[in-house]
């Protein structure tokens, strides 16, 4: 099952199929979408109402929007450790904007980041929401099994009522 329960459509594009993830939770143009939302967005309502969206990342890193966008979704506390730099981040800023805590650390390694949110959450008795890989990629698996194909069975018959079925190059005797 995927994290919200729907499959993002299957496109042509160009002469190629392609999976739209950039439509996974779309919605409201002023907030995030995409995989890593519709999956973050998942985590978020499975934890304790009392948990705090936050994450550990580089300055640049989407990830910082992803939870501030969870957060005021949710109406929830977020928590985000960035290195600090002369000039924040465009992701930094939006961050920000939307009521993260946003805390700059020097130097600012990722391992550096994560430890000090992990201090910080347990200095302040915070619960916090963690990233699940497993359920993402759970997600990401059950986002392939589109309608038109199945794993192991391939891609079904014309008289499917499937009309995403790839023009295949005939075969040579």
């Amino acid at each position: 099952m995927t994290a919200n329960g729907q499959l993002t459509p299957v496109e042509r594009f160009d002469g190629f199929y392609v999976k739209r993830e950039d439509l996974a939770c779309a919605g409201n143009p002023l907030m995030p979408c995409g995989a890593k939302v519709r999956q973050y967005t998942a985590m978020v309502k499975a934890a304790p109402a009392n948990a705090v969206v936050a994450v550990g990342c580089s300055r640049f890193s989407a990830m910082q929007i992803y939870v501030a966008a969870a957060a005021k979704q949710f109406n929830r506390a977020a928590l985000i450790v960035v290195p600090a730099a002369r000039q924040r981040s465009q992701a930094t800023r939006w961050a920000m904007a939307q009521g993260a805590e946003v805390v700059e650390v020097r130097p600012g390694y990722p391992s550096q980041c994560r430890a000090i949110l992990r201090r910080l959450a347990k200095e302040r008795g915070l619960a916090v929401v963690r990233w699940n890989a497993k359920a993402a990629a759970q997600d990401a698996a059950a986002q392939c099994a589109s309608r038109c194909w199945r794993p192991g069975l391939g891609w079904p018959s014309r008289n499917s009522g499937c009309n995403r079925r790839p023009n295949r190059p005939a075969r040579r005797a």
